[in-house]
């Protein structure tokens, strides 16, 4: 197959996707029109943690579509207020959102179900150094990794953290150890869902697909479409992984992690 049509079959596969996740297919659009009886859902994660794998997941299922929609990015109250208020059911937003007892206390007011994917430290790291330093040219940190010259240098940045005199925006990178630190309470807070990365994956990246269906069917439950049929389940289990990710890399960095898999 020539270039140019590989080219163009990921583009359509992309096209495709984003149909399916916003929900334009003919399936989706009537669910809009009827309503989805289900609540909004917030899809909440660290970077590099599996955001994409998430969204997919919900997605995939007939009655729910992600909103046209920026990613929330640990927004004061305000902002958030004015993204979750107006979110019509079977609605999925993004959040890369830290723990406060305001934000909880938030998304309980409007009946949003909370969603929180975690996922080994190590493979965070290493999804980040690919992702920053290769995948995204236009991430606020990659000329500051890519200045660096090793990447051992790298990885202790991403431990630490960068200050914000150190970078031309002002605003400072926080490190993964407080990043982790900063979502770990909402393990506390019985209104949300914790969702393994491992258990999600399947067997395509690295898990086993009895693990998957036990995730897909407690996402499904907490989401409030505990009636959803094997079947469905299934369905979505197959189509899952996706190889179509910016973020997907499958590259064996032994050195750092046991897992060649970085599916974000």
């Amino acid at each position: 197959m020539s270039t140019f049509s590989m080219n163009m079959l990921e583009l359509f596969t992309v096209l495709r996707r984003d149909v399916v996740q916003y929900g334009l297919t003919l399936s989706g659009l009537w669910t809009r029109l009827v309503g989805a009886s289900c609540p909004p859902v917030l899809a909440n994660s660290i970077p590099r943690a599996g955001t994409n794998l998430l969204l997919r997941a919900l997605y995939l299922h007939p009655r729910l579509h992600r909103r046209l929609q920026r990613t929330s990015n640990n927004d004061p109250l305000k902002r958030l207020t004015a993204l979750l208020q107006p979110m019509q059911q079977g609605q999925v937003v993004a959040a890369h959102l830290y723990h406060e007892a305001t934000r909880a206390a938030l998304l309980n007011r409007f009946g949003v179900c909370h969603v929180l994917m975690v996922r080994h430290p190590r493979d965070i790291v290493v999804s980040n150094l690919v992702y920053l330093t290769r995948k995204d040219p236009r991430h606020r940190l990659h000329a500051y990794y890519n200045r660096l010259q090793t990447n051992a240098e790298r990885i202790q940045v991403m431990l630490v953290g960068i200050p914000a005199h150190e970078l031309p925006d002002g605003c400072a990178a926080l490190g993964l150890d407080r990043q982790l630190m900063a979502v770990l309470p909402w393990f506390q807070d019985p209104a949300c869902l914790i969702v393994r990365y491992e258990n999600l994956v399947g067997p395509h990246g690295g898990g086993t697909a009895d693990r998957q269906r036990v995730a897909l069917r407690a996402l499904y439950a907490h989401t409030g479409l505990e009636g959803a049929e094997e079947k469905q389940v299934e369905t979505v289990r197959r189509r899952l992984f996706s190889r179509v990710s910016r973020t997907f890399n499958r590259m064996g960095y032994t050195s750092m992690s046991s897992s060649p898999h970085a599916h974000d």
